[in-house]
C-alpha cells in the first residue's frame, strides 16, 4: 500500500512538472491514454533504490516514514508562509486557524526529527534522494522555468531614471503600486513603480510613466523600495520628490505581513527626510 500510494502521487507530481516545464515527450499517452513513459520513469527509479538497499524492508519503511513526515512538514509550512503573506482572503471557504495549524505543524517536525534522530540508515538514503532532485531541478528551472520569459519582458531601473532626468518639473510623484491596484490619473510628473513575482506573470503596463520591476526570492519588496530610493537621492540631489504608497486594507492580524511592511515603511522618512511620504487610500468610483 505504500508503495502504491508513493507511486501514484510522484506520478501525479511528475505529470505537473512536465506541464510546467515543457518535458511534452514525458506526458506523451499511449493508444489507452496511460501516461505510460511516466510510469516507467517511476518504476525504473523505484527499481534503483530497490537494488541500492538490497529490498531490506526496514530500510525502505524507515525511508518512507522520514519522507512522509517530512512532506506534512513542508505542506504545512507552506500553508503557514501562504498566510503570513496572503492571509486568508483568497482561501475563505478553506480557512482553519493559524495557531491550530502551527501546533500541528510543530508536532511534525517533532515528529520528523526524532525519527530521523532514530533512523540513520533511512535518514542518509532520504538525503541523498532529495539533494539528487534538489540538484536536478535548479538546474532544470535555471534554464526551462517560465518565469524566465516574463522577466525578460520587465522594465529596468535605468529606464525609470533616464525618462526623470527629461523632465524639467522639479517637484516629482513616484507611485508605489501593488498588481491589480486602482489605476491613477497618468500625470507627466508622476512614476508608477509595481513590483511581481514572475511566478504570477508580469502585470498589464498602464502607460508610458509605469514601471514593473520583478521581485526575487533574495530581495524583498521593502529592499526593492530603499535600492529605487537611495537611487533617486543621488542622481537628483535637486529634485523634490513625493512618495507614495496605498492605504493597508488587510487585517494585520489575518495577514502578517502588512503590519510588518507598514513597520518597514514608517522607517523611511528617517532615513529619506528629503523625501515626502504620503500614504493614501482614494474613494472606489461608483457609477451614476
Amino acid at each position: 500500500m505504500a508503495v502504491n500510494t508513493a507511486f501514484v502521487a510522484s506520478s501525479e507530481l511528475l505529470e505537473r512538472v512536465a506541464h510546467r516545464y515543457g518535458f511534452k515527450w514525458l506526458i506523451m499517452t499511449n493508444s489507452r491514454g496511460s501516461l505510460y513513459r511516466i510510469h516507467l520513469l517511476n518504476a525504473v527509479l523505484y527499481s534503483i533504490i530497490l537494488i541500492i538497499t538490497g529490498g531490506a524492508q526496514s530500510i525502505l519503511a524507515e525511508m518512507y516514514a522520514i519522507g512522509l513526515l517530512a512532506s506534512f512538514c513542508i505542506n504545512m509550512g507552506s500553508l503557514l508562509i501562504y498566510r503570513f503573506f496572503k492571509g486568508t482572503q483568497e482561501i475563505k471557504d478553506y480557512s482553519t486557524s493559524l495557531i491550530g495549524t502551527l501546533l500541528i505543524w510543530l508536532m511534525f517536525f517533532s515528529c520528523f526529527i526524532y525519527v530521523a534522530f532514530h533512523k540513520q540508515y533511512g535518514l542518509v538514503l532520504w538525503a541523498i534522494s532529495v539533494v539528487f532532485f534538489l540538484i536536478a531541478g535548479t538546474q532544470i528551472t535555471r534554464k526551462r522555468a517560465p518565469e524566465i520569459e516574463e522577466i525578460k519582458r520587465t522594465d529596468f531601473p535605468m529606464e525609470l531614471i533616464a525618462r526623470i532626468a527629461e523632465l524639467d518639473e522639479t517637484t516629482i510623484h513616484i507611485y508605489f503600486k501593488r498588481p491589480g491596484e486602482t489605476k491613477e490619473e497618468l500625470r507627466k510628473d508622476a512614476f508608477f513603480i509595481t513590483f511581481f513575482s514572475p511566478r504570477q506573470g508580469i502585470p498589464p503596463k498602464m502607460g508610458e510613466n509605469h514601471f514593473r520591476f520583478p521581485i526575487f526570492k533574495t530581495q524583498s519588496v521593502y529592499h526593492s523600495i530603499l535600492a529605487i530610493l537611495y537611487t533617486l537621492k543621488a542622481d537628483f540631489p535637486e529634485r523634490r520628490f513625493v512618495i507614495h504608497f496605498g492605504w493597508p486594507t488587510s487585517s494585520w492580524v489575518d495577514r502578517l505581513s502588512t503590519g510588518l511592511f507598514v513597520f518597514n515603511i514608517m522607517k523611511l522618512p528617517i532615513l529619506f527626510p528629503e523625501f515626502d511620504f504620503v500614504i493614501e487610500y482614494r474613494r472606489m468610483s461608483h457609477p451614476a
